[in-house]
């Protein structure tokens, strides 16, 4: 595979990126994860073929210690498809009366899907059950879901339709429920015509008319070779377009499959050879590993080859439930499912593995399955069970080792294209994030639902994972006076991500604080700036303050104070060799709790920092009453203190208030000597940045400093 993107995977992506119609399927059976685990977890518990097991379960818990996961079982995947009918017409008309600006309201479109799936599922049939809204009815739920809420929308946007009510007092519900009755029951008018039109006819449950014609057509071709490559092409064609396919050709399975495995079974007993190598057992043993798709071949990829934390993640949470073939995690998790990266081995795979399972057998270097096992029955225990050879375990083994070998070159071109992709999405957050920055204005990106909310919410969890793993750092920027004396350094924080390299500073920040993770964050800094100075100090017999950034939200926590106090309590060195900086803009914001935490920093003897000032609306007044030891600069003033006489004015205008008002001037990013002579001239004469140095890490730093002792 070349490094470009092909032009068909890009055609692809961006039809299916575009479709609002699938994406919504995909996110209607993503919203169904936790309750497929719920019903798996619950059928794996009763069902784990263990004898051992089974009776230990009866002799702790008496004869019916099946029951409460049996409910659990019933209530998700006994109204699977009236759940999916929920998830999917709601995401489907919340997306698009989103997009389009319609005022119509979700939770009508959903209840209406319901009572449109109900009418053609056939709940006026005298002998209607439950099993109908099972599992078995998804394939028709997602089609009369699709059908419903694209109708009910295209309805609701023509205006003589719409009913308006003038009310008075009546609300906004009120309206969309009145102007929802034409639209609702002409939606259902053509359900309720093919509903009565099929009963008329003797199709009471449309579902049976449908897998009764999918039976049909494989039925010709029954347990042959070319009926199970078929067979796995359709479930997994199904698959990859969000339908079950495994639930959609279930009477197949059950009509072919499951036929031969009992033929098998009955000619054991009867002392003869077993004839049928296609059985249910046979797909679910050797063919089916983890799942459809094979997916536990990926789920081995993931642990051998994977780069990315967040793919090991995934893989993690989903080992378990593949080793007993539940997959609905990776699946729709990494998602698999309309990902064109994945259409090739997630759906020959299994054509593969038949081939390869079918002729070990006809080879006689494995024996035909003659002993059903449960599907969730975990790899190697279900080849023996169903062989009764070890030659089924290590068959299954074989075709585990050659899923990974093909799923590796694609699972690795699929982070290739997430990396080129995550990168061009960072590039776009940062240089928004600067917009808002530039404009003084709090980003906001978690709540969106766009590319950029993606990854602005990836990157909130690989800063969780990177700082649990200790991979932030401190640097730290030496801060000099004109005779070149070392008078402080500020302690800054560095991420090196793995895809996007250094992240921006204050973008670390506003995603910590929008995710209210700041807390966890600071506490991290403050600590780790605290050891290190306690380190330098030791190190190098040189003390001098060192200043630590404070956020807003910081400003205004009331643990803030514990949080410095306990970090203070470790070491040694005096309170005043700590300048807590903060910004303008938080200094004046008002705040009582920010207020309140300035002057209790004060008393403890901590010194404090304003950043950035100069360009704010500040009051001097405000700084005089909670003693700030010292200013900086504000960036823009020092870069242009060279050719803008406003700048100049003002800086001038500052050192004369310093000198009255007592407090220290810093001037921040000052990379030249003309510039660090224009500031001297002004008044200014203690400075930081390139001109004397970078952030430098803390090794680097006790090097700088003993370079300036001698």
């Amino acid at each position: 595979m070349g490094h470009k993107t092909p032009k068909i995977y890009d055609a692809i992506k961006l039809h299916l990126k575009s479709s609002i119609m699938l994406t919504s399927i995909r996110k209607g059976l993503m919203f169904m994860i936790p309750f497929l685990l719920a019903g798996s977890f619950s059928l794996i518990v009763i069902s784990f073929p263990i004898p051992a097991y089974q009776n230990l379960m009866f002799s702790t818990f008496g004869e019916q210690w099946k029951t409460f996961f049996q409910l659990v079982i019933n209530a998700t995947f006994g109204i699977l498809s009236i759940m999916l009918v929920l998830t999917i017409s709601y995401s489907y008309i919340s997306e698009i009366t989103s997009k389009l600006n319609l005022s119509i309201n979700p939770l009508i479109g959903s209840v209406l899907s319901l009572s449109c799936y109900l009418t053609i599922i056939g709940i006026a049939d005298p002998t209607f059950t439950v099993n109908r809204v099972g599992t078995t009815g998804i394939f028709l739920a997602i089609l009369s879901t699709c059908f419903s809420a694209y109708l009910f929308v295209r309805l609701s946007k023509i205006k003589i339709l719409s009913l308006s009510s003038r009310t008075f007092g009546a609300t906004r519900t009120f309206f969309e429920a009145i102007s929802a009755i034409y639209p609702v029951g002409l939606t259902i008018l053509p359900f309720a015509i093919v509903s009565s039109f099929l009963i008329n006819y003797g199709y009471d449950d449309f579902n049976y008319l449908i897998t009764h014609t999918l039976y049909l057509f494989f039925k010709s071709f029954g347990d042959t070779l070319v009926g199970g490559i078929l067979f796995m092409f359709s479930i997994h064609f199904f698959w990859f377009f969000g339908l079950h396919g495994n639930n959609m050709l279930e009477s197949v399975s059950q009509e072919v499959f499951v036929h031969a495995q009992k033929l098998n079974e009955l000619l054991v007993l009867g002392g003869s050879q077993p004839t049928r190598i296609l059985t249910k057992p046979f797909f679910d043993t050797f063919v089916l590993l983890g799942g459809a798709g094979a997916t536990l071949s990926l789920v081995v990829a993931i642990f051998l080859f994977s780069k990315h934390h967040n793919m090991k993640n995934h893989a993690n949470m989903a080992l378990i439930p593949s080793i007993f073939n539940i997959n609905e995690l990776l699946t729709f998790g990494i998602p698999i499912i309309f990902d064109p990266i994945f259409l090739f081995p997630f759906i020959f795979l299994p054509i593969i593995l038949t081939i390869t399972s079918y002729f070990a057998i006809y080879f006689n270097l494995v024996p035909m399955t003659t002993a059903s096992v449960e599907w969730t029955t975990p790899i190697f225990l279900s080849g023996y069970l169903t062989t009764r050879s070890i030659t089924g375990s290590l068959l299954q083994l074989f075709n585990l080792s050659l899923g990974v070998l093909i799923y590796t070159p694609f699972l690795k071109y699929k982070e290739r294209m997430t990396y080129e992709n995550n990168l061009k999405n960072y590039q776009t957050l940062l240089t928004e994030f600067k917009l808002w920055e530039q404009r003084s204005e709090k980003s906001q990106f978690l709540h969106r639902n766009d590319d950029l909310g993606s990854t602005a919410k990836t990157l909130v969890s690989d800063l969780h994972h990177d700082l649990n793993k200790g991979v932030l750092e401190i640097y730290y920027q030496p801060q000099l006076d004109i005779s070149g004396k070392i008078i402080g350094v500020e302690a800054l924080l560095r991420w090196y991500h793995v895809i996007y390299g250094f992240i921006y500073p204050p973008l670390i920040i506003a995603l910590a604080e929008e995710s209210n993770m700041m807390d966890l964050l600071g506490a991290w800094i403050i600590d780790k700036s605290f050891e290190d100075l306690d380190q330098i100090v030791t190190d190098t017999s040189y003390m001098f303050p060192m200043s630590i950034n404070l956020s807003v939200s910081q400003l205004q926590s009331a643990e803030l104070i514990t949080t410095i106090q306990k970090a203070k309590e470790k070491y040694s060195f005096d309170s005043t060799l700590i300048a807590l900086e903060i910004t303008e803009n938080s200094a004046l914001s008002g705040n009582k709790n920010i207020k309140s935490n300035l002057y209790a920093l004060t008393q403890l003897g901590y010194v404090l920092h304003m950043d950035d000032f100069g360009m704010g609306h500040s009051s001097l007044l405000y700084l005089k009453d909670h003693t700030f030891d010292t200013l900086k600069l504000d960036g823009s003033l020092v870069r242009d203190i060279l050719h803008n006489a406003v700048s100049q004015e003002i800086v001038a205008s500052i050192m004369q208030l310093s000198q009255s008002l007592d407090f220290k001037v810093i001037a921040e990013y000052v990379e030249t000597i003309e510039q660090r002579n224009k500031l001297h001239e002004l008044g200014c004469e203690q400075y930081q940045g390139y001109l004397y140095s970078k952030p430098l890490k803390i090794d680097e730093l006790k090097q700088f400093i003993q370079k300036f002792k001698s």
